[in-house]
């Protein structure tokens, strides 16, 4: 069976959630093809795989954690459809995460072009949104 290959954003992360302030959390990794998995990969609930279903999962969880939303930008993107729902959930993430010790993490692709820009932007490996 072929796994994904951990990226080093991830092993940084993985690191940093060892080391600091940040233990006691586990991370977790969403994509849109597996949905909310553990770092070795392993579905946490397969439903989660659509995007509108990601954040209302994470606001109901109980668990602290750190998310990566691995390529999430596609979906606040203007040209998509459910991108101002997108972004009001995420927003209203904020206050909810703070009290309960979770974090999301947008994980980008190495390369991506947008449709407002038309233009090439760097790579992004990961960058943090909401909380710390």
């Amino acid at each position: 069976m072929l796994r994904p290959k951990r990226t080093a954003p991830i092993e940084l992360l993985n690191q940093a959630l060892a080391d600091g302030e940040l233990n006691r959390r586990l991370l977790y990794i969403w994509s849109v093809s597996r949905g909310l998995c553990t770092t070795d990969f392993k579905p946490v609930d397969r439903k989660t795989a659509d995007p509108r279903r990601i954040i209302p999962f994470l606001l109901e969880s109980d668990k602290p954690g750190v998310f990566v939303l691995e390529d999430f930008h596609f979906f606040l993107d203007e040209g998509s459809q459910s991108a101002s729902l997108a972004i009001r959930e995420l927003r209203d993430l904020v206050g909810p995460f703070k009290a309960a010790r979770k974090t999301v993490v947008q994980g980008r692709s190495p390369c991506l072009r947008t449709r407002s820009t038309a233009a090439w932007q760097a790579p992004c490996s990961a960058a943090a949104w909401l909380t710390r």
